[in-house]
C-alpha cells in the first residue's frame, strides 16, 4: 500500500481477513463497470427489441414505427436513420414498409478492461512505447483526441482542464465518470507531466473531446447506434484520433459504414481488440477501417485474455497499467459497502481497454509534428515501425509493439514536412537553386540595365540587353477544322471540331457564330472567347440532321470568328453534313456471355473478383452462383462482382453468372484459392 500512502496519506490498519474483503470489494466494484460482457449473437430478432433502421422518408418511417407500437431511441441523421425499439410481431410489417430502407439488430458494445489488485506500480508502458523520447511538435495546437467511454473526471489533479470539451448521448454529464473506465483510459493518453500522480503518452496537454456513451447504474454496455452517434460527435468537434476502449461480438452494417466514412474523412479510429482470449472478432476493432490493439505485459508477452485474430494490427501495454481514476474512488470496502479502507486517485487495471489508449496517444503525438500528414500515413507509420514481437505479423501481436520515436522517424523519412533548405548562404551575385537535397549556388541573371522609354521594351539575353520599340499590334485569326464533312442518320446530331487560332502578336477576344445552312447548327462553346497571341482554342459545332431528311440529302454550314479588337480581322470555315440511312436494328448476341474469375485469399479468407461482358442481359440483372448454388440474386449487370466469404484456407470452387431467372448463363469457371 506504499503507493496509496505516497499520494493519499496513511491508511487505517486492517487485519489480513479485512484485506481480503477489501480486495474482493474492489474486484466486485470494478467488474460491474469494466469486465467484458458477452455480446448478443447476431440474428434477425433482437433480445431487447432494439434495431437500427435507415429510411427513405424519415417522417413517414418514424410514424410507421410508432404505429407499430415502437419508439425512437436515438436519431442518426448521418445515415438517414434511427435506433428504435420494436415489438417482435411488428418486424415483418416494418421491413415491408416502403419508407424503411434497411433494418438490423442494434448490437451491444461494452468496455474492454479487467481490474487488477492495488499493487504499487508506475506506468511502465509510457517508456515501452517510446513516448518519453518524443515531445509534441509545432502543430500541437491542431491535434484533438476524442475518447468514447464512460465520462471524464474534469478537475482531476493529473488531467487537463483546458482544451477539454464533451458530449453525452443520453443528456448525462460527460464530466461525471460513472465507472472510472473513461478517466483511466484518458489518463494513459493525456495525464499531465506536472509532478503528481502519473503521466500519459501525450503529457504536454493535448486537446480532448469526451463522448460519454456508458451511463446509468450498470455503466457497462451501450448499443452500436450509440457509437454511430459518437463518431459523428467526435468529427464535429474536429477530432483527429478517436479512441474506443470497448467492443462487442456482433458486427453492424450501419456501424461499419460510420467507421468507413470516418476513415474516408481522414479520422484515425483506434479500438480495443477484446478480452475473450480467443480468435473471435470484436467490433468495432475488427472493422478494416479501425486499428485493432492487443494487450501485452511488461515483458512484451501477450496477455492470456487478449483476443488473437486476423484483424489485430498493433500491440501495446495492457497488464497492470497505472492511470487515473476519479478522485476519491473508494477502495478496501466490505461486501456491504458500508466500510472502506480509504480512497485513491490512481489505480492499476488490465485489459485491451488499457492497451488501445497507448496507441491513440502515440498517434496524436505524431500528428502534432505535421498536421498535413494523413490518417493513412500515420497508420502506415505505426504499422511499419512497430517492434516485431513474433517474426512478422501474427494474430497475437499484429505487427508488434507501437513505437513513437521509430514512427516519427519513418514519417519524417518517407513523408518529409517540407523541402530541405539550401545548405549554406550564397555569395554576393549568386542565389540558391535546386530542390530536395540537390542545391547549388548559381549566378543571379543580369537584368535590363535601365528602364525603357514609353513604347519600348527590354529585349535580349545573358548580358546583351537593349531597349527596342514595341511592335504595332497585329490582329489576325485563322480557323482550321479537324474535319469538315460527315454523315449521320436522320435525327442525329453531328459534331465538328475547329481550331480557332490567334495568329497575331496581341491577345484578343473573338465573337463566334455558327450558321447551319438548311439545317440547324449551334455552338457547343461560349459565343465569345479570349485567345492569347499565338494560341488556339478548340470550338465544337453541332449540326442537327432533321428526322425527315432523305438519304443522301445534305446541308453546308459555316463557322465565323470576328475579332472584337479589330473588326477587319475575321475568318470563316465551312462544313457539310450528309444524311445516311438509319442503322439497321439487330438483336443482341444473347449467347455472348463471357466470364473471367480472379480468385485469391485475403487474411486467409476466400475472395474472388468476377468480370463479365456488361450488357449481355436483356433484364439488366444477374444471379451469381458458386458451386452451382446462387450466392447473390438480382445483382446489377455491371460487369463486375466482388465475392467475399468467411471460408478460410485453400480449395477449389466453380463460379457462373446467369441472367436473373433464366438459363442464359456464362460458362462454368473453375478456380483454386
Amino acid at each position: 500500500m506504499g503507493f496509496l500512502k505516497l499520494f493519499y496519506g496513511e491508511c487505517p490498519l486492517v487485519t489480513e481477513e479485512e484485506k481480503m474483503l477489501q480486495i474482493s470489494r474492489i474486484a466486485a466494484f470494478l467488474v460491474v463497470f469494466l469486465c467484458a460482457i458477452p455480446a448478443l449473437a447476431q440474428s434477425n430478432v433482437s433480445e431487447d427489441g432494439r434495431y437500427i433502421v435507415t429510411m427513405s422518408d424519415t417522417s413517414a418511417a418514424k410514424s410507421a414505427v410508432q404505429a407499430a407500437g415502437g419508439t425512437v431511441a436515438l436519431d442518426l441523421p448521418s445515415i438517414s436513420g434511427a435506433a428504435v425499439y420494436l415489438p417482435e410481431e411488428s418486424l415483418q410489417g416494418i421491413v415491408n414498409n416502403p419508407h424503411i430502407v434497411s433494418l438490423e439488430v442494434d448490437p451491444r458494445r461494452q468496455t474492454q478492461s479487467e481490474p487488477s489488485s492495488d499493487s504499487q506500480h508506475t506506468p511502465y508502458g509510457i517508456e515501452m512505447v517510446q513516448a518519453l523520447n518524443v515531445d509534441p511538435g509545432v502543430d500541437a495546437d491542431e491535434v484533438r483526441v476524442c475518447i468514447v467511454d464512460s465520462g471524464y473526471d474534469l478537475g482531476h489533479e493529473s488531467l487537463p482542464t483546458e482544451g477539454v470539451t464533451g458530449d453525452a448521448n443520453d443528456g448525462d454529464d460527460w464530466s461525471d465518470d460513472c465507472g472510472g473506465h473513461g478517466t483511466h483510459v484518458t489518463g494513459t493518453i493525456a495525464a499531465l507531466d506536472n509532478g503528481v500522480g502519473v503521466e500519459g503518452v501525450y503529457s504536454q496537454s493535448v486537446d480532448l473531446h469526451i463522448v460519454k456513451v456508458f451511463s446509468g447504474s450498470n455503466c457497462g454496455w451501450v448499443y452500436g447506434s450509440d457509437l454511430i452517434r459518437a463518431v459523428d460527435e467526435c468529427q464535429e468537434a474536429g477530432s483527429n484520433v478517436i479512441n474506443m476502449s470497448l467492443g462487442g461480438a456482433a458486427p453492424s452494417t450501419e456501424e461499419l459504414q460510420a467507421f468507413t466514412d470516418a476513415k474516408a474523412d481522414g479520422t484515425l479510429t483506434i479500438a480495443a481488440a477484446g478480452n475473450g482470449g480467443s480468435t473471435d472478432e470484436v467490433y468495432p476493432a475488427s472493422y478494416e477501417s479501425v486499428v485493432s490493439v492487443a494487450a501485452i505485459d511488461e515483458d512484451e508477452n501477450r496477455a492470456s485474455w487478449s483476443e488473437q485474430n486476423d484483424q489485430v494490427e498493433l500491440s501495446a501495454p495492457g497488464v497492470d497499467v497505472w492511470s487515473t481514476v476519479p478522485e476519491g474512488t473508494l477502495v478496501g470496502c466490505n461486501p456491504a459497502g458500508n466500510r472502506c479502507s480509504g480512497t485513491v486517485n490512481y489505480a492499476a487495471w488490465s485489459g485491451t481497454s488499457m492497451a488501445a489508449p497507448h496507441v491513440s496517444g502515440v498517434a496524436a503525438l505524431l500528428w502534432s509534428h505535421n498536421r498535413l500528414w494523413t490518417a493513412s500515413q500515420i497508420r502506415e507509420a505505426l504499422r511499419e515501425s512497430a517492434k516485431d514481437l513474433s517474426d512478422g505479423w501474427s494474430p497475437q501481436y499484429g505487427y508488434g509493439l507501437v513505437q513513437a520515436e521509430a514512427a516519427l522517424t519513418y514519417l519524417q523519412t518517407y513523408y518529409p514536412a517540407e523541402p530541405l533548405e539550401c545548405p549554406e548562404s550564397c555569395a554576393d551575385g549568386e542565389y540558391c537553386d535546386g530542390e530536395a537535397t540537390n542545391f547549388e549556388c548559381v549566378p543571379v541573371p543580369p537584368e535590363c540595365p535601365e528602364s525603357c522609354d514609353e513604347g519600348e521594351y527590354c529585349d535580349g539575353e545573358e548580358t546583351d540587353f537593349e531597349c527596342v520599340s514595341e511592335p504595332e499590334p497585329v490582329y489576325d485569326v485563322e480557323i482550321g477544322p479537324s474535319h469538315d464533312s460527315a454523315t449521320g442518320a436522320p435525327g442525329d446530331a453531328v459534331t465538328y471540331e475547329f481550331g480557332v487560332c490567334n495568329t497575331g502578336n496581341t491577345d484578343d477576344s473573338y465573337e463566334l457564330s455558327a450558321d447551319g445552312g438548311d439545317w440547324t447548327a449551334v455552338l457547343d462553346f461560349p459565343e465569345e472567347v479570349a485567345i492569347s497571341a499565338g494560341e488556339c482554342a478548340t470550338v465544337a459545332v453541332i449540326h442537327q440532321i432533321p428526322t425527315d431528311a432523305s438519304h443522301d440529302s445534305s446541308a453546308t454550314g459555316n463557322l465565323s470568328a470576328v475579332s472584337l479588337s479589330s473588326q477587319e480581322s475575321s475568318a470563316a470555315a465551312t462544313f457539310t453534313t450528309t444524311a445516311d440511312d438509319p442503322p439497321e436494328q439487330t438483336d443482341p448476341d444473347v449467347d455472348a456471355f463471357e466470364l473471367e474469375v480472379d480468385a485469391f485469399r485475403h487474411r486467409g479468407r476466400q475472395q474472388a473478383d468476377l468480370y463479365w461482358n456488361q450488357g449481355a442481359t436483356d433484364s439488366g440483372s444477374v444471379d451469381i452462383l458458386r458451386d452451382g448454388s446462387v450466392i447473390e440474386s438480382g445483382a446489377a449487370d455491371s460487369g463486375y462482382y466482388g465475392y467475399s466469404s468467411n471460408i478460410t484456407g485453400g480449395g477449389a470452387a466453380t463460379f457462373q453468372v446467369c441472367e436473373s431467372a433464366t438459363d442464359h448463363c456464362s460458362e462454368i469457371v473453375d478456380v483454386e484459392f
